[in-house]
C-alpha cells in the first residue's frame, strides 16, 4: 500500500495529533504516512507511531521496558503509550539487517545475547503464559502438514516443494518424535514462571543499524516471557538459510552471543534439535497458501525456491549433527 492510498484508508485525525503531542510533551510541525504506521516529526526528532488493539500488552511492555532501560539495555528505542490505544517509538535513522552479512549477524547476536541476560527474573507480572516454544514448534508442522493434505498438487507452492516434500515431512516428523524424549514442558513452564523475556519475531528487518554501527532491536509486539533459546534458534534457522549452512558462521554467531549469555546444557541440547526443523520452509510456505499480505507472492515464492534449492546444504543438520557438544 503507497502513501497515498494509506491516506486514503485512514487520515491521523485531530485527537490522535493532540494525544501524541501530550505523550512527546513537545509540538509536532509533520505527520505521514509510514509503512502502515505514521512518522512524527518534532524538532527534536522522528517518531513512529503504531496502534494497538491490546492495551493490557501496552501496560505490560511499558513495565517491561522500565524494567530493561533501569537494568542497563540501550539497544532498543525509546518508547512511549498512552496505555491504550497507542505506541510512540523513536524513529532510528540507519539501515535494516542483513543476516548474509556476517558483521551483522554476529553483531544482532550479540545484541540479543545481552537482551535476554538482562532480561531474566523480570518483576513485571505477565499477562499470561501463553503458548510456549515447543507448542509453537508442533503448531507449525501440524499446519504445514495440514498444507499438504488440502493443498492442490497443482498449485504453485506444491510445484515448489515437490522435490523436496517428503523430506520436509519426515524431518518435522523426526524433530517432534526428539523433543518428545525430553520434559520441554516443565523446562518451558520454568522459564514462563521466572519471567524470562523473548522477542519471538527477529526476522532481519528487526534490526535496525544506525549510522554509528549500533545495532537496535525493535518491533516488540509479539515479546512475552518464554524459553531464551527459541529467540536464538530463529536468528540461526533464518540467517543459515542466508550463509549456506557455513558451520564455521555457526560458530561465529553462538560465539558472539555466548558472551552475553552463555547457554545452559539443556539449551544448547534444544538448540541442536531444532536445527533440524525446516521452519522457514514452512513459514514461508505457509504464508503463501494462506494468502497472508506480508507474503506478496512476487516476493516470496522465489524466496521458496532459493530455499528449496539449498536444502542439499541444510540435510546434515537433519541428522542432528553434534557441533554443539
Amino acid at each position: 500500500m503507497n502513501g497515498r492510498e494509506w491516506e486514503g484508508e485512514r487520515k491521523a485525525g485531530s485527537d490522535e495529533h493532540l494525544l501524541w503531542e501530550r505523550l512527546l510533551g513537545e509540538r509536532i510541525t509533520d505527520i505521514q504516512p509510514f509503512r502502515r504506521n505514521w512518522l512524527v516529526t518534532t524538532s527534536h526528532g522522528c517518531w513512529v507511531a503504531k496502534q494497538s488493539r491490546r492495551p493490557a500488552f501496552l501496560r505490560w511492555w511499558a513495565g517491561v521496558d522500565r524494567e530493561m532501560r533501569n537494568r542497563g539495555f540501550k539497544g532498543m528505542p525509546r518508547w512511549l503509550t498512552d496505555g491504550q490505544k497507542w505506541q510512540l517509538s523513536a524513529w532510528i535513522q540507519g539501515r535494516s539487517a542483513q543476516y548474509g552479512d556476517r558483521n551483522d549477524l554476529t553483531g544482532s547476536a550479540g545484541v540479543l545475547g545481552k537482551f535476554h541476560r538482562l532480561g531474566r527474573r523480570l518483576h513485571t507480572p505477565t499477562l499470561s503464559p501463553g503458548r510456549h516454544l515447543i507448542r509453537r514448534v508442533e503448531e507449525r508442522f501440524h499446519s504445514f502438514v495440514q498444507l499438504i493434505r488440502t493443498t492442490p498438487p497443482s498449485s504453485q507452492v506444491r510445484q515448489v516443494l515437490q522435490p523436496v516434500e517428503g523430506e520436509l515431512l519426515h524431518c518435522g516428523q523426526q524433530v517432534l518424535d526428539a523433543l518428545a524424549r525430553y520434559p520441554w514442558d516443565y523446562w518451558c513452564g520454568r522459564e514462563q514462571r521466572m519471567q524470562s523475556l523473548v522477542h519471538r519475531d527477529l526476522a532481519s528487518h528487526n534490526w535496525v543499524w544506525d549510522f554509528t554501527g549500533k545495532g537496535w532491536l525493535i518491533d516488540f509486539d509479539t515479546a512475552g516471557y518464554d524459553l531464551q533459546v527459541g529467540d536464538l534458534w530463529q536468528l540461526l534457522s533464518r540467517a543459515m538459510w542466508e550463509q549456506d549452512w557455513d558451520v564455521s558462521i555457526l560458530h561465529r554467531t553462538m560465539a558472539a552471543y555466548e558472551r552475553e549469555r552463555p547457554l545452559p546444557l539443556v539449551e544448547r541440547e534444544l538448540l541442536r534439535i531444532l536445527l533440524a526443523f525446516p521452519n522457514e520452509i514452512y513459514r514461508e510456505a505457509l504464508g503463501l497458501s494462506r494468502g497472508d499480505p506480508d507474503y506478496a507472492l512476487a516476493r516470496t515464492l522465489p524466496y521458496l525456491q532459493s530455499l528449496v534449492a539449498k536444502v542439499s546444504r541444510w540435510r546434515p543438520w537433519t541428522r542432528f549433527r553434534p557441533w554443539l557438544v
